[in-house]
């Protein structure tokens, strides 16, 4: 499949896009179109279609070279638990109210 640089969104294509769509999908909800993912497997998504799984990223990233030569072409995302951000928290102290943005890892 070629790149068509007309239908970039931004600076990204809109393959690009769709692979980050399915990446994230995969990360939030451990499953993509039925098929199910085990934390610690790297996924190679190219095309928004999972291309190769296995337990290291160079074990993907050689498959997904295989397929696609272009660098720029394709995702690989590991699966992971989620982390939850905090984005603002507000505690009172006596008459006095604050905010705090803190991160949760």
């Amino acid at each position: 499949m070629q790149e068509s640089h007309g239908d970039a969104i931004g600076p990204w294509s809109v393959d690009e896009e769709i692979d980050q769509e399915v990446a994230r999908e995969i990360c939030s909800q451990r499953e993509f179109n039925g098929r199910r993912f085990q934390l610690g497997q790297f996924v190679a998504i190219l095309g928004g279609r999972v291309v190769a799984v296995g337990a290291t990223f160079d074990d993907v990233h050689s498959a997904l070279l295989a397929l696609e030569a272009d660098p720029r072409r394709g995702v690989i995302c590991e699966v992971e638990e989620p982390v939850v951000d905090v984005i603002r928290r507000v505690a009172r102290w006596g008459s006095d109210q604050s905010s705090a943005i803190s991160r949760q890892l």
